[in-house]
């Protein structure tokens, strides 16, 4: 009796023990998540979030404009009526779609976007571990778990430092749940194999379909999902095609839905060199350029410093295949190929580990279609899960046996491991304070990015905000005199770069009213683009408050040679030769009529121009119109009186 009683008052901590065993590790992994991006809650928002939530129109308006998010593509309500630039379109309105539901909620809360941010990273990782478990038999989670494969490669994976430019940016939520849709269609086939329940299917199905809404690129997991099952079950050919069918029928309305929204596929490529940096590029130069880029990705995966969100021309410049980076990523690309076919046939970890990353790895590489830059290390959040696990299987599989005491062998795996987690932790934590708000993103990174046309433009134009702002006005001089280096480069690198001229041009005026170089700069503009109406709008301003009127009028001069038809250039002319030729006042007066028919102070200033050569029919006619068109100048219906009476 004494020992069924001693059993029966054990039986619960037994089984909370049981209860912490198995839950323990996923406490540990959304801690140490919050750790690694705990820093994060107090942020702005930076870089790409002006597009996916502060300037996005149908994002702020909150839950009523979901059907907008769902209907339009991804930078629609950014862009307006505007043309989106990238070939293929975006259509990823997920993502959107919970930004507003948090701008419905919370308003405009940073805060609150990092801190789901974090939350759904640390659920990426506890899914992930949940699914290695199943994998990893050879290492059950009652033995060692700490130490285990599965838990390693998460701690990998979580503090990878590539990774802070999806977590710590906002916008990179499309990313995240890009990979939670993914591994929970793939959790769900796992469940389909073991239990055979429809109900399975349909969750595979619902999970692929979030995974594509948002980001295309879930859509590598029709070839991802079989391929982790060969590697880590022992399915057969029908059950692989039964847990296929509802992704392929998710894939399918995804893409007619996408059609539909994008009208088509677009598959015209930019003709902004900073929206298509091969524009100018040979097939040649193009091809080694992107084997470039992998070697560079790689290089990231081993060494991930330094970090930056800036690979633009001319950051990246263009290679060819002679050149020792290019032939040496030939080489190593060749041989992880060739590893990963030797390793397939026995389901290797490693073969498994190589053919994750590259078919991770393949739709951002520019080879398939135009990513909009030369890369990103966003772009390695997903392919970044190969690599850790191949690092977890050396450290827990093949390390240990090359000592003669694998005890001592493990120890030093387990060693290695940590170092390497604390120095990815320690640069992760560090990292994302670059990514605090844009202007201390922009001007941190252009270090790291010195020769990007857009890093220096951008650093430049928010040089230039400081500049403006009343609590740094002691410091006005310094912030202009750092805006005008880092748009002077941007300019050098990139000499038809509209934007950085444009803003090269308004910090000339602020810094000390250099009218010759502001005027240059708007002027190269013009060259580019003869209508573009913020030229105008700022020349304008800029010349009204310019005191020589002779040298208002040589400007004006030359920027009426690039556009001679245009209002503002016209206009602005007739007013300055009014009290020089009045005749000539009269034609270029007219020359703006042409543009602005029914404007009063145009046709005001023919009938004054037109009395003044006493031509009293036309200075009539002229004077009648503008109180038609609605002057509201009293003397001009008291002068067409006397005027009526002259004739």
């Amino acid at each position: 009796m004494k020992t069924s009683a001693k059993k029966t008052k054990n039986k619960p901590v037994a089984q909370q023990e049981n209860f912490i065993r198995k839950h323990l590790p996923y406490l540990l992994i959304l801690l140490f998540s919050i750790i690694l991006y705990g820093n994060t809650l107090s942020f702005d928002y930076a870089l790409d979030d002006l597009y996916a939530i502060t300037g996005n129109s149908f994002t702020q308006k909150g839950i009523a404009g979901i059907p907008d998010l769902f209907s339009h593509h991804f930078f629609a309500g950014y862009l307006k009526d505007k043309e989106v630039m990238l070939a293929g379109g975006r259509y990823r309105p997920l993502s959107l779609v919970s930004f507003a539901l948090e701008h419905e909620a919370f308003g405009k809360n940073p805060g609150v976007s990092h801190f789901f941010n974090v939350l759904f990273y640390a659920l990426t990782g506890m899914l992930l571990f949940a699914l290695m478990r199943k994998f990893a038999k050879s290492q059950p989670l009652e033995r060692s778990w700490a130490s285990s494969l599965p838990f390693l490669a998460i701690l990998l994976f979580l503090a990878h430092p590539v990774h802070t430019e999806v977590v710590a940016n906002i916008k990179g939520r499309d990313e995240i749940f890009a990979l939670l849709g993914s591994l929970g269609a793939l959790w769900f086939a796992m469940r389909y194999l073991e239990k055979r329940k429809f109900s399975a299917l349909v969750s595979v199905f619902l999970c692929f379909f979030l995974a594509l809404l948002s980001k295309e690129n879930a859509i590598l997991w029709l070839v991802l999902l079989p391929l982790t099952l060969w590697f880590f079950s022992e399915a057969r050919f029908e059950a692989y095609v039964k847990v296929l069918l509802p992704m392929v029928l998710a894939t399918l309305i995804f893409l007619v839905i996408r059609i539909l929204v994008l009208k088509g596929f677009s598959s015209t490529p930019s003709t902004e060199l900073l929206d298509n940096p091969y524009l100018y590029a040979n097939t040649s130069k193009k091809f080694a350029t992107i084997f470039y880029t992998l070697l560079l990705y790689l290089k990231l995966l081993f060494y991930p410093h330094p970090l930056s969100w800036d690979y633009y021309p001319f950051q990246i410049t263009l290679h060819n295949f002679g050149d020792r980076p290019v032939w040496t990523s030939m080489l190593i690309y060749v041989v992880l190929v060739l590893l990963a076919l030797w390793g397939f046939r026995n389901k290797r970890v490693y073969s498994f580990s190589i053919f994750f990353y590259l078919i991770g790895i393949s739709l951002a590489t520019n080879v398939f279609f135009g990513i909009g830059t030369f890369m990103a290390e966003r772009f390695l959040y997903l392919s970044s899960l190969g690599f850790v696990i191949l690092i977890a299987w050396l450290a827990t599989t093949r390390l240990p046996v090359i000592f003669t005491k694998p005890k001592l062998g493990q120890q030093i795996a387990n060693g290695l491991i940590v170092v390497i987690l604390l120095l990815f932790t320690v640069k992760t934590i560090a990292r994302n304070s670059a990514w605090k708000d844009d202007y201390t993103l922009y001007t941190t990174d252009v270090e790291t990015s010195a020769n990007s046309a857009k890093g220096n433009n951008m650093a430049g134009q928010w040089f230039a905000w400081r500049a403006s702002q009343p609590e740094f006005a002691a410091e006005r001089y310094k912030y202009l005199q750092e805006a005008l280096s880092h748009l002077q480069k941007a300019v050098s690198l990139y000499p038809t770069y509209q934007d950085a001229l444009f803003a090269l041009g308004n910090v000339y005026y602020d810094y000390d009213k250099n009218i010759d170089s502001t005027i240059w700069c708007y002027t190269q503009i013009l060259k580019l683009d003869p209508e573009e109406n913020s030229v105008f709008r700022n020349v304008t301003l800029v010349l009204d408050n310019l005191k020589d009127k002779d040298a208002a009028m040589r400007y004006w001069e030359k920027i009426r040679l690039i556009n001679p038809s245009r209002f503002e250039s016209n206009y602005k002319l007739a007013i300055l030769y009014s009290d020089k030729d009045i005749s000539k006042a009269i034609s270029l007066m007219e020359m703006a009529e042409r543009k602005q028919a029914h404007n009063p102070d145009v046709l005001k200033f023919l009938g004054d121009g037109y009395y003044m050569k006493q031509n009293y029919a036309k200075t009539c006619y002229y004077w009648e119109k503008a109180i038609q068109d609605g002057s509201t100048d009293p003397k001009i219906r008291e002068n067409l009186r006397l005027v009526e009476r002259m004739r």
